[in-house]
């Protein structure tokens, strides 16, 4: 993928991926804390709620709409220089939306936001998976993007809570400090010789031509918009499913630890067995436990084991839905690996084509169908996304890592005749 010299060799790959982490923390908090602080900078502003809402709106299109165009003006750059460059631009913008003094300015200074971030999450998955040797690549990108599920678990909650007790403003001055340091901890570690290939001569969109990369792409949309269309309204589905317990914020947490579990989960699959096989099975265990929420927004379990029951079916949904991330990266890179950055970039605007998807399609089943149907139609999605994965299952790298496994020395005995069991012997 990329010229390997002496200049590309990180003294310190964990120092640099855990860099790249704080990178996409900083942009998990600046995406998904603006949802919690609405009210407040809906008052300061003298807007409606509905109407700063469509902040998030633009920070979504515009990324989407970017990502692919500022994959190819960075695809050739030095990573050390883009990422720097891009993350300065990010905190930045969000310095501007903390001083925004009206609507415009802040629409504005989100619509900055999004360009940057367009760059900024392509760049630093691509950079990870060339900072490690290749049978751990897959780990690195869920490293990466652990910053992500982490923001989510820790970091909005927490800008939620500092923009409600203090300011809005304070939040995004935090997400702002957070790309500051991150912009200046890649510049540090990031080797400086690490760069991605000249662009190629046809036009950006000609990725996206693939026709395996195209499926693929079909298949992010599509698990996307089912999982993001449950989860925008997970408090509603939560309070049928949990009977009037009152546990929201319970199984929020246990939600988002297992999207944390998971994400790490799905790399370290993807690099031991499969990538194919992992997003699969990750499709399936969120299937089905989006089917089981659907269930028990309508059955009650005999109360010994209903507990027990929803928060099983709350983290098989966490753990499933997130570790189809990493997977499907080593998926799409499959067919383009000399133009890492730009297939990852298409994928960006993928998820985010299905985010704005996900959440049209929840509030319009909300509306007219009720919490039911919800769940139930996420995981008619992801056994569609399953249906394209399974067409699109690359045999060869199954073969070729099961043939990896039994050439390897077998350390013991009992490994020994492990192997010979597995590998027909």
């Amino acid at each position: 993928m990329f010229d390997r010299d002496v200049r590309t060799i990180p003294r310190r790959p964990r120092a640099c991926l855990a860099a790249l982490a704080l990178a996409t923390f900083g942009l998990g908090v600046n995406g998904f804390v603006i949802a919690g602080i609405l009210q407040p900078l809906a008052e300061e502003l003298h807007i409606t709620v509905a109407t700063a809402g469509q902040s998030v709106t633009v920070f979504g299109v515009v990324y989407a709409i970017a990502a692919p165009l500022m994959a190819r003006v960075t695809s050739s750059a030095s990573r050390r220089a883009a990422l720097g460059v891009t993350l300065a631009v990010f905190a930045l913008a969000s310095v501007a939306t903390a001083l925004a003094p009206s609507f415009g300015t802040l629409m504005l200074s989100r619509a900055a936001a999004g360009i940057a971030a367009a760059a900024i999450t392509p760049l630093a998955l691509s950079t990870a998976r060339e900072l490690v040797p290749p049978d751990r690549a897959n780990r690195a990108v869920a490293m990466v993007l652990g910053g992500m599920t982490t923001s989510i678990v820790f970091g909005v909650p927490a800008g939620t809570i500092l923009g409600n007790a203090v300011s809005w403003r304070a939040t995004m001055l935090l997400v702002a400090a957070i790309s500051a340091i991150a912009g200046v901890a890649v510049t540090a570690l990031i080797p400086t010789g690490l760069r991605g290939p000249a662009p190629a001569s046809a036009p950006a969109v000609s990725t996206a031509r693939n026709l395996g990369a195209i499926a693929n792409l079909a298949v992010t949309v599509t698990w996307m918009t089912g999982g993001i269309a449950v989860l925008t309204y997970a408090s509603v589905v939560f309070a049928h499913v949990d009977r009037g317990h009152d546990r929201l914020p319970v199984l929020l947490f246990v939600f988002g630890g297992a999207c944390v579990v998971g994400n790490w989960a799905g790399g370290y699959a993807s690099d031991k067995w499969s990538a194919d096989a992992t997003a699969a099975a990750s499709l399936v265990l969120t299937a089905v436990s989006l089917t089981g929420l659907a269930v028990l927004t309508v059955t009650s379990p005999p109360a010994v084991l209903h507990t027990w029951i929803v928060l099983a079916a709350v983290a098989g949904w966490g753990f499933g839905d997130w570790s189809v991330t990493p997977p499907q990266v080593a998926r799409l890179l499959r067919h383009a690996p000399d133009r890492s950055t730009l297939i990852l970039a298409w994928n960006s605007s993928a998820i985010y084509i299905g985010v704005s998807l996900g959440a049209l399609l929840g509030g319009l089943l909300i509306a007219h169908a009720g919490p039911v149907l919800l769940p139930l139609t996420g995981a008619a999605l992801q056994v569609l996304a399953l249906a394209v994965v399974l067409a699109t299952w690359n045999r060869h790298e199954t073969a070729r890592k099961q043939s990896s496994r039994c050439a390897s020395p077998a350390p013991s005995a009992t490994r020994s005749s492990l192997a010979d069991s597995t590998c027909g012997r």
